[in-house]
């Protein structure tokens, strides 16, 4: 079974996994390169572009230029396997049709799951003994920060899901079922958020070496790192959610409010509360603000899932 969100192209899935696969590695490479020679030439600089290039480490400098340069290498991409546009970016059922009538109604639906399910792993973490209450905001900072993270939280999921579900997933269900289009997409969704630079990389001497070095732990060290498998199976499940709801409403309105709230409650969690350092290792809740470290996130997740397979009804194509 395929899924019919437009009309259909006689693309090689196999190719399309290939072209990711070389292009994501092609980005990796050459902002490796990039950072390996910018990063110490800033270092040596004074101004205040060196100084906010380099104001949170020479690791967050490589990812904003990793960033930079997949947008321009993720819409060549896109539009070779056939995206229309940003007309095509899951706004509405169909290209050209307008943003969905629904967007409202979705928004807030989505909102409200996101906030009840995560409220549940905050307060179970809470009552668990992971997590436990820090500093205390003052009455503005309560105003100024609330704003700063809900802001943030809508423009980081609508951005995200643009991409992974409006286009990403339009695009592999075409040749795929899917089911496998969501599960690709959602892995690559997963490991996207690990692919971290450590700051070591950068202390290795010689261009070349230290590029290898920068492109090496980007893709390898965040794999490596302790609690890895619990966390990228929850983000694949969180992932897969968010698809779902895509496949069902054939927008991705519910899934923004969704994530939005899922990050936004995930900022609120970590300038809020603080993990306790001297409870040992725990599984059922963990110590992470975003609480993808813990087996709860899992059973929640999947029952989410469940219960929006029995519950959310499909959506009939417009246009």
């Amino acid at each position: 079974m395929k899924l019919d969100l437009d009309e259909r192209k006689p693309w090689n899935a196999t190719q399309l996994a290939v072209w990711f696969a070389l292009t994501t590695l092609a980005v990796v490479a050459v902002s490796s390169l990039i950072a390996a020679v910018l990063a110490p030439w800033l270092e040596q600089q004074n101004g205040a572009v060196a100084e906010f290039a380099l104001s949170r480490g020479p690791a967050k400098l490589a990812r904003r230029i990793m960033t930079v340069l997949a947008i321009p290498c993720l819409v060549w991409l896109v539009r070779r396997l056939g995206w229309e546009g940003w007309r095509d970016g899951g706004w509405s059922q169909r290209p050209g049709l307008g943003i969905d009538p629904f967007w409202r109604g979705d928004l807030w639906l989505g909102a409200g799951i996101g906030i009840v399910t995560f409220a549940m792993l905050a307060g179970g973490a809470v009552l668990a003994g992971t997590r436990e209450a820090g500093p205390s905001w003052t009455g503005f900072e309560y105003v100024s920060g609330s704003l700063g993270i809900i802001l943030t939280a809508v423009v980081v999921a609508l951005i995200e899901e643009t991409i992974a579900r409006g286009i990403l997933l339009r695009l592999l269900a075409r040749p795929w079922s899917w089911l496998a289009a969501s599960l690709f997409s959602s892995m690559l969704f997963a490991y996207a958020h690990f692919m971290e630079v450590a700051t070591e990389a950068f202390q290795v001497q010689g261009v070349w070496g230290r590029a290898w070095a920068i492109g090496y732990s980007t893709i390898v060290d965040g794999v490596a790192a302790d609690g890895f498998a619990l966390e990228f199976v929850n983000m694949t499940i969180m992932s897969c959610v968010l698809c779902f709801m895509f496949v069902r409403t054939r927008t991705v309105w519910l899934a923004v409010g969704t994530h939005a709230a899922w990050a936004g409650m995930r900022l609120f969690n970590a300038e809020l509360t603080d993990k306790v350092r001297d409870v040992g290792d725990t599984v059922l809740f963990g110590k992470r603000a975003g609480q993808t470290d813990s087996l709860a996130a899992t059973l929640i997740l999947l029952g989410l899932l469940a219960l929006l397979w029995r519950f959310l009804p499909a959506r009939r194509r417009s246009g």
